[in-house]
Order: C-alpha cells, then structure tokens, then sequence
C-alpha cells in the first residue's frame, strides 16, 4: 500500500521545520501533538491541517438569570514551553459554540480532542508568553494515531527572506541576518521599518514580507546611517541583521533591525 503523505508547513513569527500527515491504512492518519508543534518552533498550524490537543481551560459567558446556564466560549489548550516561554493555544470551537454549560457533550477539562484548522493559527506574543489563535476551528473526524515525537529545528544564521517564509520557524530571540528586496519603508518619530520580501512568494497580508523596525536610539546621531536610510530604495536587495524577540518586538511578526550589513 501506498502511503498518502500531507506537508503540515509553518508560515509568523516567528514559529525549515515540516510535520507530516500521513496516511498509515486507508483509514488511519498520523497527526502531531499541540505540544509537539509548539516545541518545534511551528509559527502557524496551517489551513487543512489537523492537530491533537488537550483542553487546558473552558471559559463560558456570563451566565442567564431565568436558567442559571452559560454559554462555552473560549477552549485554552495545554502548552509548552519553547524558548524558555510558555505557549498555549486559544481557540473558538465552530461544534462547540453556544453550547451550554449544561449540555452533555460539553468540553472538559484535561480530555484530549482533534482538530481541524479551516483558518490558519498563527502565534501572537503577549508581555507573558506566546499563543496559537484559532477562530476556525472544528473537530476532526476519522481515525487518527498521534505523533509526540520531537524533531529539534535546524536553525541558520543566515537567509533569503523566501528561506524564512518557507522554513517557517519561530526563531526566538536568536540574532540572524535575512536578505531580501525591499518591498517599502515607512519611518515616524519611534522606528525607521524596512519590508523585505520574496519575489517567490506573493505578497497578500503583513506575514508575506519581513517586517523590520529600526529603532533611532541605533542611528539617531549616526550620519552615515542616517545617510544609508534615505537612499534606500524599493526593489533594492537588502540584508538586515537583528531578532524577533527582542526588548522592542511586542508581535511575532515584528523583527527589530540591529545593522544594515548591505
């Protein structure tokens, strides 16, 4: 028998690592883990994709004053730590909404479910730690064995912006250099932002391209730089040295510039 094989790829962030979803009988599918994505750095659980989780917090609406019930609202999915940060996942449920709190085949806490995602999870950074947001989002039918087994990520210190988008990892706070065209740059009182792009890869929302913020306490009294940012131009190829999780980046998809090399 043939084996049927699905690419699970990681987009923000962010967080080249593949999962795959194979095909083992003609009914039984291999799909990872939450803990297992999380723990190799995937920035976005991909459109199609299915995943098994464990329900770590039901949060339910306020409750109604005739009946005394409430309705299901947000499912917390248990996480792991990646980079020394706690990620979890919040998810909107499509077969759970409006459930009441009553209802037999309500949720529960500490059971394990699989889900489909009909709309990407991408990881989003708070001040405390990282989380998938799903809001399309539905149980999985058909049968399915789980895959818990950890591949380390490979990570370069070097990088097309086409290599980032399709490695699609979660690089931390690691200091890396990308290169890539300029799509456009923009700047304000705070931050100097440099877009770099991938003639390989469409651009159709902020996730396409490299978004790096330069902030002016690195070249304020610099002339040179000063000098160098003014002359950039849209198309020009580019290489920015800097990290994502940096004490300026609040979003995983923000990338704080620490030196034009070129």
């Amino acid at each position: 028998m043939v084996n049927e094989k699905k690419i699970l790829t990681i987009s923000v962030v962010v967080f080249t690592l593949q999962t795959f979803v194979s095909t083992v009988t003609a009914e039984t599918k291999i799909i990872p883990s939450f803990e297992k994505l999380v723990k190799e750095g995937v920035k976005t659980i991909e459109l199609d994709s299915v995943f098994n989780a464990c329900i770590e917090k039901v949060e339910f609406g306020e409750e109604d004053l005739l009946t005394g019930e409430k309705k299901i609202g947000t499912i917390w999915l248990k996480g792991a730590k990646y980079a020394g940060e706690y990620t979890f996942g919040i998810l909107h449920v499509s077969d759970w909404e409006g459930l009441s709190s009553k209802a037999p085949d309500i949720p529960v806490e500490n059971e394990c479910y699989n889900f489909q995602v009909e709309g990407p999870l991408p990881t989003e950074k708070s001040s405390l730690s990282g989380q998938y947001i799903g809001y399309n989002i539905k149980l999985a039918s058909g049968d399915f064995e789980i895959n818990r087994d950890v591949v380390k990520p490979k990570y370069k210190e070097k990088m097309t912006v086409t290599e980032f988008l399709e490695d699609g990892l979660d690089y931390g706070s690691r200091i890396i250099e990308i290169t890539g065209k300029i799509y456009e740059t923009d700047y304000n009182s705070s931050w100097f932002k440099i877009e770099l792009f991938s003639e390989k890869i469409a651009v159709n929302f902020k996730e396409d391209v490299l978004n790096g913020f330069y902030y002016p306490e690195r070249w304020k009294d610099n002339d040179a730089i000063k000098d160098k940012l003014r002359s950039l131009k849209v198309g020009q190829t580019l290489t920015l040295r800097g990290q994502f999780k940096g004490p300026n980046t609040y979003l995983p998809w923000q990338f704080e510039v620490l030196e034009i090399i070129d």
